[in-house]
């Protein structure tokens, strides 16, 4: 559990470029990272002089140590973490440790804190190997990677990320604003590399965005899982937020651009899909308000003891956790559902011993939620099949329906091993017309009679919204 528990640290940065290159026979000196930044910024500005917009003030570029990284990083993100941790030195030990696992493996970073290009030759050396097939070591490809994190620094010119910022008040804000700006960076870089044929090395770099070397040995089919779960995650931003961005301008033009960011989407469910901002009224509305089965669940959970993260789930999101299904299947998932609202909690304490998590969805229909649950328990005896072996595995496994006064579904118990540690999860679905709820306890999950009254309990929190 430890090491998921970093693993999805490290993963889950926010407005930066995390990115892993190829072999490379030219050794990459501080000569060439400045002749492609160089070549990077004179193409920057031709294209400000076409558009006729204010000068760009280029950022310093500079050579940066972990420490320097790191501290920038923090200091980005303790406002976002403090939207889930109230606890102001929690919140400041979460930023500084965000910030030092981050500063392992970044290699390029506009800060907007600091108003400076960063680059980390050591971490870029250190992972030159990784990906040789994507050729990201050369001259294209580095001018390619400047060109994005100076598109960033004209977007701060122009509409100040630290005010931006500013409006995320919730998770969910605060991924679709991630969205804008890594989508609006690419989205220009793509124009700009193009004109100045580079366009190769950016099609190079955007491959390796969020993409994971193999690991050296088999970890197994349950960390695989989480390995390409988590880089999905990362890679949202970049890869659902450009076409999020082209859809936009295409619609409205220069103006709907900015208006992206002075008045940004408010879900990534508007990134995936651009014609719901465009026009509100045309999302499917939701029925149920989710909300009060989130706050029921969290009275069973002491705030000095927990801590807790609570945000919508979008279909791509949720279609993730069901990679092994088939994709039809998936995709019938993804559009039935309608909302989904998800909490997890890990105690203060020691967060990697514990995890308690909670996700209320409503599908388009009875039918729809009952496609989930069956798929649901399809996959829990597809991990049991599979996830014999590696690193994290299932030692044993017990799944049975179970029959409530508010619905009926399935739970499912396991004993998991994770190198050396053994540890007990019990996970529950059950449906109740449209609605679904789920839970997962790893690592002391409650007894089996107490697990079902409270799902119960939880099915008729949901209430029907008013016209």
């Amino acid at each position: 559990m430890k090491n998921i528990s970093l693993l999805l640290r490290v993963l889950s940065a926010l407005l930066a470029l995390v990115l892993t290159l190829s072999a490379e026979e030219t050794e990459l000196t501080q000569e060439r990272l400045e002749a492609a930044y160089k070549d990077a910024l004179t193409a920057m500005e031709n294209e400000v002089k076409q558009r006729g917009g204010p000068a760009f003030h280029a950022p310093p570029f500079k050579l940066a140590s972990r420490k320097d990284l790191a501290q920038a990083v923090a200091l980005e993100n303790l406002p976002i973490i403090r939207l889930r941790q109230p606890d102001e030195a929690a919140a400041k030990r979460e930023a500084d440790a965000f910030g030092s696992g981050f500063a392992l493996l970044a290699i390029a970073k506009y800060c907007w804190s600091t108003k400076e290009m960063l680059v980390v030759r050591p971490n870029w050396k250190l992972q030159i190997k990784s990906f040789p097939e994507l050729r990201l070591g050369e001259d294209d490809a580095l001018r390619a990677i400047m060109v994005h994190e100076l598109c960033h620094a004209l977007d701060d010119q122009a509409h100040d990320f630290t005010k931006l910022l500013q409006k995320g008040d919730s998770v969910d804000a605060v991924s679709a604003l991630n969205a804008v700006i890594e989508g609006s960076a690419q989205h220009q870089a793509r124009r700009i590399c193009t004109a100045a044929g580079w366009k190769d090395g950016f099609e190079r770099f955007t491959a390796g965005i969020a993409r994971l070397p193999e690991p050296e040995e088999d970890l197994g089919e349950a960390y695989k899982l989480i390995l390409n779960a988590n880089a999905q995650q990362l890679g949202f931003a970049y890869h659902q937020g450009e076409p999020f961005v082209a859809a936009v301008e295409k619609a409205g033009g220069a103006e709907a651009l900015k208006r992206i960011f002075t008045h940004p989407p408010r879900d990534s469910e508007e990134i995936l899909q651009p014609k719901w901002y465009l026009d509100p009224n045309s999302r499917p509305a939701q029925l149920y308000d989710l909300e009060p089965a989130l706050e029921l669940f969290l009275t069973g959970f002491d705030p000095q003891e927990w801590n807790s993260t609570r945000m919508t789930l979008n279909g791509q999101q949720l279609a993730a956790g069901l990679a092994m299904l088939d994709p039809a299947d998936r995709d019938r998932i993804q559009r039935g559902l309608r909302g989904a609202r998800f909490v997890q909690l890990t105690p203060i304490k020691d967060p990697t011993s514990k995890i308690a998590v909670l996700v209320v969805m409503e599908f388009a229909s009875d039918d729809a939620a009952q496609h989930f649950l069956d798929q649901a328990a399809k996959l829990s005896k597809l991990k049991d099949e599979t996830m014999t072996k590696g690193v994290l595995r299932i030692a044993d496994s017990k799944s049975s329906p179970i029959e409530l006064p508010n619905g009926k579904g399935w739970i499912h118990e396991k004993r998991m091993i994770n190198g050396t540690l053994n540890f007990p999860v019990s996970s529950v679905d059950v449906r109740r017309g449209r609605i679904l709820v789920e839970t997962v306890f790893s690592g002391e999950p409650p007894p089996r009679e107490l697990h079902e009254e409270m799902v119960n309990k939880l099915l008729m929190q949901p209430k029907r919204k008013q016209p």
